[in-house]
């Protein structure tokens, strides 16, 4: 085989550039296609094959990574810098999965895969001749859910064109594609909208047209705390309910917190203040675009969080004050309170979908969860659950059939056996 030859003219990444937005500005400035590039590059080996499937976006294998640093003139660290899986390590969504379609499962539900949100001022960003000329980065931290706002220009971020109203960079079609829209034209800004409804929109989205959102004290203090965690130089440990915990063990919890919220409403209507996400919620369930679904799989819906980026903060805030509790038993008690009744329209709740799932979660919140939720069920059950929450030595087979009255320490060892003390 012969060796790869480098691009004759290539670009120099952004600073947290993903890689769909690399390959919009490169197709730019070497006046080609998208596809034609992926092929080129050698993310993909044909055309019709150069949809860039969404495990590309996640992370790439590492032969087919080192080729494309090489074709772009990059180094292999620049290429790994605008993939998700960067942030597997603190974010355990972002982690690459070897399972599901195509390399998909349901912890990627919370990963912005077939859309983004976006800043427009930083899409707008002329800090240098090469943004000047082809646009500032479209960035891989607008698809963490954590990243609802951008600190340097004091907003919210976006998540439509607000010409079209369509999702930006949507990679969904009716036909089941995951290439991005309009992925074979060569005469497209890297800031245009993309969208194709009754024809082409072209909307700049780096123009400033809407009034701003501007972002509140409290939740720029919380966006501060969120992407200080996600950093790899952050905080190695978090305290959650009474507990130092990883970072990757907080973002479960914090995925657990919003998914009971949501479900348990209007149970949860006390902890939440945003007019916006009350107003969503009391709508119906909605889906990633903020639109009420109706799906029979409403727990799936409830588990993937909202691409508007105020109504997301909000649950996102809510969450983590419930994860502020200083014992477990406090949290217990919120947790009693919120899962009383079922009032989600789903067949199976909250609880069902923390057990059946199981996420690795910090033993705070587990000590909290396990003295609530049954943790064991009969092998007669349909979907049951075969493992307890918590990790113990005792098994159903351990526990006696009868207990004497007098029962001290010295019957232990024949109640051990499983027998009865002899009388």
């Amino acid at each position: 085989m012969s060796p790869l030859r480098p691009l004759a003219r290539s670009l120099p990444p952004l600073q947290d550039e993903s890689l769909p937005g690399f390959l919009l500005r490169l197709a730019f400035r070497l006046d080609t296609s998208p596809v034609e590039l992926a092929v080129r590059t050698g993310l993909a080996d044909r055309p019709d094959q150069a949809d860039l499937p969404m495990p590309h976006l996640i992370g790439l294998p590492a032969e087919r990574r080192q080729n494309f640093a090489t074709m772009i003139k990059a180094t292999d660290a620049e290429v790994t810098a605008m993939l998700l899986d960067n942030h597997g390590s603190r974010f355990p969504p972002a982690q690459p999965s070897t399972t599901g379609r195509n390399g998909a499962n349901q912890q990627h539900r919370w990963l912005f895969l077939h859309s983004t949100r976006y800043c427009p001022q930083c899409l707008a960003r002329q800090d240098t001749p090469v943004e000047r000329a082809f646009g500032g980065a479209w960035k891989i931290s607008w698809r963490l859910p954590p990243v609802f706002a951008c600190l340097e220009h004091g907003r919210f971020l976006e998540h439509v064109c607000p010409a079209c109203k369509s999702l930006v960079l949507h990679t969904a079609t009716r036909h089941g594609g995951k290439c991005l829209p309009r992925w074979r034209e060569d005469n497209l800004h890297p800031s245009q909208c993309r969208a194709f409804i009754d024809g082409p929109c072209g909307h700049r989205l780096d123009e400033n047209s809407t009034p701003v959102r501007k972002l509140p004290p409290k939740y720029r203090k919380f966006q501060k705390y969120l992407l200080e965690i996600l950093n790899p130089h952050g905080p190695q440990t978090i305290r959650v309910i009474g507990h130092e915990t990883s970072s990757a063990h907080y973002f479960n919890d914090l995925r657990s917190a919003c998914h009971l919220l949501r479900t348990s409403w209007p149970n949860s209507r006390y902890l939440l203040s945003d007019p916006e996400l009350i107003a969503s919620l009391e709508a119906g369930v909605v889906d990633s675009a903020g639109n009420i679904s109706h799906s029979r799989f409403v727990r799936t819906v409830s588990d993937t969080p909202q691409l508007a980026a105020r109504p997301n903060a909000a649950l996102l805030l809510a969450a983590d004050r419930l994860l502020r509790s200083d014992h477990p038993d406090a949290f217990a008690s919120q947790l009693r309170i919120l899962t009383t009744a079922d009032c989600h329209p789903s067949k199976v709740g909250w609880i069902r979908a923390f057990l059946d799932n199981r996420p690795e979660c910090s033993d705070g919140f587990l000590r909290a969860v396990s003295s609530v939720i049954q943790t064991y069920a009969g092998g007669n059950l349909a979907r049951n659950l075969k493992e307890p929450v918590r990790a113990t030595r005792f098994r159903p087979e351990n526990i006696p059939q009868f207990l004497e009255e007098d029962f001290g320490i010295s019957d232990i060892s024949p109640i051990w056996k499983g027998s009865r003390p002899s009388t």
